[in-house]
């Protein structure tokens, strides 16, 4: 499919990157109970246990003007395993989107997250978004240096005990 791409990663293994659907919900709540509480809170910025059915959805039924979703999955195509989840939410306003990120820990270090990076940066440029932003908390080295290598164009301030990064496009 058009939107779909095959990612060769940095250790060889393969994952098929396509765009989020209904039908991934159980795979992004899996995903989540198998994420480490630390990533957990550095991706919602609190402590939770599970995802409600609204979170879910909102995580996969997306309006694909405003806000878009892919998901790396592996796996037969009838029964995938969601290994990472990324989404851009843009701001009508400003034209900017905030981006967050799920990556499963066996498959973090590897360029998978780079490589969904990419491709957001790509498909948001083909809809005129005009760059992205994403509060990551000060201690989230990995997630700062992912945000800064969006673009040649980066901005950080930090606010507390958070960076909010901004890249254009």
């Amino acid at each position: 499919m058009q939107d779909e791409r095959t990612l060769t990663l940095k250790d060889g293994r393969t994952v098929l990157m396509r765009p989020a659907g209904a039908t991934d919900a159980e795979g992004i709540r899996t995903l989540f109970h198998r994420m480490p509480e630390r990533d957990v809170y550095t991706r919602f910025f609190r402590n939770i246990r599970g995802l409600s059915n609204r979170d879910v959805q909102r995580l996969c039924n997306l309006n694909p003007d405003s806000e878009v979703a892919f998901v790396a999955a592996v796996g037969p195509r009838e029964d995938p395993q969601v290994v990472a989840h990324t989404c851009y939410f843009t701001d009508a306003d400003t034209g900017y989107a905030e981006t967050a990120f799920m990556i499963h820990p066996d498959w973090q270090r590897c360029g998978l997250a780079g490589a969904m990076q990419s491709r957001m940066v790509e498909h948001a440029r083909e809809r005129g978004v005009r760059g992205f932003v994403a509060d990551v908390l000060a201690t989230n080295d990995s997630m700062i240096r992912l945000a800064q290598r969006a673009s040649a164009q980066v901005r950080t301030e930090p606010e507390g005990s958070t960076v909010r990064v901004t890249a254009s496009c």
